[in-house]
């Protein structure tokens, strides 16, 4: 499994912000899942669960494409494995080989039918690999409090959880959890140059901006950017916990 935002969501004191756009992620490192039986996003532990996601999975509950053979061309940095039916960018793939650190990897671009890409690849500049095991993971996307996913003011514990089976038919569960929750009112929510979050209006060229400082891994906010105007010398940055510019 693989659940949780930049660091957050591990507890009700550090959760995921509601709102933001998260990745779910279940894979095997065993590279002999032949099923996908279900999976669900519910707020109780045990199986089954009771609100069923496995319709809304990407790649489908019904892709599956996994080997031991697969390689890597370090020119032009693309791995070939067994088909790409059904891939698409973003898309997971559970990786092992000796040279790179086994986990789950996400799909940069679809090159062909046996061919892909990898975001922050891991094989780049390692030279060409041979012998590479993986299996295509399945994720489901949504926003943060958007039904099933559920967050309140004090943080709700959500369960992400999966039922796969091998070609036997020996059936595996697995589950993880994560806390999600609405952000709270205040300084602790938004400040700009350290200043309070109802607003103040002023110049400066080098700011910063303080996003939920309360929580250890800021709900899962890594960054905010501010971009430049094409055109303006003076741009203008409004937010909203209070309002106000700067």
């Amino acid at each position: 499994m693989a659940l949780l935002v930049n660091g957050a969501g591990g507890s009700a004191a550090d959760p995921i912000l509601h709102g933001l756009r998260a990745q779910f992620v279940f894979a095997t490192s065993s590279f002999d899942v032949a099923t996908v039986t279900n999976a669900w996003m519910d707020q109780a532990p045990g199986f089954p669960g009771t609100s069923s996601i496995s319709a809304s999975l990407t790649p489908t509950a019904a892709t599956i494409i996994s080997g031991v053979t697969g390689s890597y061309a370090d020119t032009p940095d693309q791995l070939t494995i067994g088909s790409t039916t059904g891939l698409a960018t973003d898309d997971a793939i559970y990786l092992s080989h000796a040279s790179i650190t086994d986990g789950i990897y996400l799909i940069a671009s679809v090159v062909d039918g046996t061919t892909i890409t990898l975001q922050s690849d891991p094989f780049a500049g390692g030279g060409d690999q041979t012998g590479i095991s993986y299996q295509v993971g399945w994720s489901f996307i949504e926003d943060i409090g958007t039904a099933p996913i559920s967050s309140d003011a004090a943080g709700d514990e959500n369960y992400f959880k999966a039922r796969v089976a091998d070609g036997s038919a020996n059936t595996t569960d697995a589950f993880d959890t994560f806390w999600a929750r609405t952000a709270p009112t205040g300084s602790a929510y938004i400040a700009l140059d350290g200043l309070t979050y109802t607003g103040q209006t002023f110049s400066d060229n080098v700011f910063t901006l303080s996003i939920l400082a309360s929580w250890t891994n800021k709900g899962g906010i890594s960054h905010v950017a501010l971009a430049n105007h094409s055109v303006q010398s003076v741009n203008n940055f409004t937010w909203t916990s209070g309002g106000g510019t700067a």
